[in-house]
């Protein structure tokens, strides 16, 4: 066997190694996390969000105890009310058919209000975004 025929072997069982079977094809379902950076933490008792996305999603859940108000999930985008001690940090979970597209969910902070008197908050320091 040639030195040519041996690199090129080589070559080939490095490609396969990097495509072995443990990888998995195609659509992976899974969960995504809606993470919230909230310059009022713990300050914000309500907030209004808007979840759009290529898919449909299923199993929305709140974290840390918050409730969960919204529109059906029949369609690519939702709008849910979030009431609570809103604080920094996950505020969502959903489940998705496929994660690896999560750059394709978009989560958009439409209104925030105070947990003391309920007044709107300005919203230009809230970051809110779809993680794996």
């Amino acid at each position: 066997m040639s030195r040519l025929s041996r690199s090129l072997l080589l070559a080939a069982g490095v490609i396969v190694a990097g495509c072995s079977a443990d990888k998995a094809m195609g659509p992976q379902p899974g969960t995504l996390l809606v993470k919230l950076q909230n310059p009022n933490s713990g300050g914000d008792g309500a907030m209004l969000l808007t979840l759009s996305g290529p898919t449909l999603v299923t199993n929305v859940a709140t974290v840390a105890g918050d409730t969960l108000w919204t529109t059906d999930f029949s369609g690519t985008v939702s709008h849910i009310v979030l009431t609570g001690n809103i604080t920094s940090g996950v505020v969502l979970t959903f489940n998705v058919p496929d994660v690896n597209v999560s750059a394709q969910y978009l989560v958009t902070v439409n209104q925030a209000a105070s947990s003391s008197d309920y007044s709107l908050r300005a919203l230009t320091s809230y970051v809110a975004f779809v993680s794996r």
